[in-house]
């Protein structure tokens, strides 16, 4: 099983999230900024292009001026709270689906 997780960002202070190695974050709409906490290089990634994460990281993210995003997260399902500045900067859902 797998965690699909649906997210919409926005320019403004950039958002946290602690990810699992092997997790993807794919772009469905806009362009999102990223950044490995500890790392100077960042990461752009475009409509329809996706990621997946090296190794466990805390990463930094916001939309550039917006992005949708799927983060899809591998078994067993955890829940995923991004911390973040305040409630309009992101918009989240969550599904399971199998593999």
């Amino acid at each position: 099983m797998y965690r699909l997780e649906l997210f919409e960002l926005h320019t403004g202070k950039p958002s946290r999230m602690h990810l699992k190695a092997g997790n993807r974050i794919r772009v469905n709409a806009g362009t999102l900024w990223l950044t490995l906490e500890g790392q100077s290089d960042d990461v752009w990634l475009r409509t329809g292009e996706q990621w997946d994460a090296p190794q466990d990281v805390t990463v930094w993210m916001s939309g550039e001026p917006s992005a949708r995003i799927d983060l899809l997260r591998g078994s067993p399902a955890r829940s995923a709270t991004p911390k973040r500045g305040s409630p309009s900067q992101v918009r989240q859902s969550a599904f399971i689906v199998a593999a």
